[in-house]
């Protein structure tokens, strides 16, 4: 018997040649799931969804604040704050000197003991930075920060005391103009010390002390009943050191804005005048640490309305989401309540990054500040007596200044946030315009891999069409031959019955 098999011959599979572009393709669809979800989330983020409550307590908050404002808070009153400065300055200044050894209980004897106990080297220039009234603004190492201990220590080193020129006269020796940045040689060198640790003890802690003498005043005129000449606050003190740059030289070489300075933390700036022009003694207000000290007491009555307003929003925003919260878990039994560990505190706490409670606080302050320059323009509007300038005076007094600032900050957030979430929303719709574009070519790939499956599939067909084709001749000769032989053997059984017919029977026996 013949044997035959067919083998099927094939060309190389081409499907594969878009294997690693699907799963390239199927890779950066997935990671771009993932991309979408957290600009998803940041979107949500940054949406605003605040309920009808929401809205009422904002403004009832609001309205709260701004009315406690009007009836506690008042206006912005600097002699308030500079008599508490000076209070709170006169205590510090006896409770330094009692420390030092000072055993009487009057501010005179106080800061004459400190005076006398901590002389600094820059007193004895005190005429060249112009005299008692100013020299305290003029001499840089009088100024009570850090700036004024680098040029206390600058003097101990160099012998020299530097300030801003008083004078406006130019001369050969002092060509400068008034408001330059000078020197002065201290005289004989007196209270400089001889070693570093001399020069640290005269430049560093006699200084320190010298300066507590000097917040009060000289002990003579308080001795007098006088407010005297404190030291400048930080921020009188930075813009005297600001002023003594060239840049605020005119071609005239005038300093207006040194000039503008010393008339601040003289008194005569904020002075009130009669209708000659003239200053009214009575109304003369130094600006010294002192009233800078003052105006942070005022600044800190103004912002008590603004901190409860901030803790009432911020409370009801924490107590009502955590409300919604557990209204959305069935609490069944005690072992249930292990699902609060479950909550979404990241929405419940409120931090300043969520948008829904930043338009809480906007509406909020809105209202508050509404509510502020309502009472405050109506309040100028009687007490000016229709004078313009005077109105613009007590409107400026009677403004709640934080309020503005918070209202200010509290629309700069909110606005940020929506300009933050239209950049996520239009890269969102870019993202999902390049995962629509991967899924098409995802498609396009398979497509192309079906394609090339379906003409693998025909060129196989059609090889074995071929095969049998060619097999089917081979197959009849077989045949042919086969019937051939099957005669030829009848033919040759003939023949041995004829001569010999005792072997078939053998044969057929033996074949039963």
């Amino acid at each position: 018997m013949v044997e035959y098999s067919i083998e099927i011959q094939t060309e190389p599979d081409d499907s594969s040649l878009f294997k690693d572009e699907i799963e390239l393709v199927d890779n950066l669809l997935l990671e771009g799931k993932h991309r979408i979800k957290g600009v998803e989330d940041t979107i949500a983020s940054l949406t605003a969804d605040l309920s009808a409550a929401d809205y009422v307590m904002s403004i009832a908050s609001g309205i709260l604040a701004g009315c406690l404002d009007a009836v506690f808070v008042g206006e912005f009153s600097l002699d308030r704050g500079t008599e508490w400065g000076k209070e709170k300055v006169d205590g510090f200044v006896c409770w330094v000197a009692k420390k030092q050894g000072y055993e009487g209980d009057n501010l005179t004897g106080a800061v004459s003991f400190l005076e006398k106990n901590n002389p600094v080297a820059a007193d004895l220039v005190t005429n060249n930075f112009g005299g008692g009234r100013f020299h305290h603004l003029n001499d840089f190492s009088h100024h009570p920060t850090p700036v004024g201990l680098f040029f206390s220590m600058l003097t101990q080193f160099t012998g020299r005391v530097y300030g801003t020129k008083a004078s406006s006269l130019m001369t050969v020796d002092s060509p400068e103009p008034q408001g330059a940045f000078v020197s002065y040689p201290v005289p004989n060198g007196e209270l400089i010390g001889n070693s570093l640790t001399s020069k640290i003890s005269l430049g560093f802690i006699k200084w320190l002390f010298h300066m507590v003498s000097d917040m009060a005043g000289s002990s003579s005129s308080i001795y007098m009943g006088k407010y005297g000449t404190g030291l400048p606050g930080p921020v009188v003190s930075l813009l005297k050191e600001l002023s003594s740059l060239p840049v605020f030289q005119d071609k005239d070489n005038i300093n207006t804005f040194s000039k503008w300075i010393s008339k601040l933390f003289n008194g005569t700036l904020l002075a009130e005048h009669d209708a000659e022009g003239r200053i009214i003694p009575e109304s003369v207000l130094k600006f010294d640490l002192r009233a800078e000290i003052g105006v942070g007491y005022e600044i800190g009555r103004q912002t008590l309305p603004i901190v409860l307003n901030e803790c009432i929003v911020r409370s009801y925003y924490m107590v009502s989401r955590l409300i919604r919260s557990i209204r959305g878990v069935e609490l069944k039994s005690w072992k249930d309540y292990n699902k609060i560990y479950t909550f979404p505190w990241k929405n419940i706490l409120p931090k300043a990054s969520n948008r829904t409670l930043v338009r809480m606080l906007t509406i909020s302050t809105g209202t508050f500040t509404a509510i502020d320059i309502a009472d405050a323009t109506i309040r100028a509007l009687v007490l000016s007596g229709a004078n313009p300038g005077n109105f613009a005076k007590q409107l400026l007094l009677r403004v709640n200044i934080v309020g503005v600032g918070r209202f200010s900050m509290a629309v700069y957030a909110d606005a940020k946030m929506g300009y933050d979430r239209w950049k996520e929303v239009k890269h969102l719709q870019s993202m999902l315009s390049s995962q629509q574009a991967l899924t098409n070519a995802q498609l396009y790939y398979k497509q192309g891999e079906l394609q090339i499956a379906e003409i693998d599939a025909t060129k196989a067909a059609d090889t074995l069409v071929n095969l049998v084709g060619d097999s089917v001749p081979a197959v009849i000769e077989s045949m042919a031959d086969i019937y051939k032989s099957h005669k030829e053997i009848e033919r040759g059984l003939m023949d041995i019955q004829k001569t010999n017919p005792q072997i078939i029977n053998e044969i057929q026996q033996y074949i039963s």
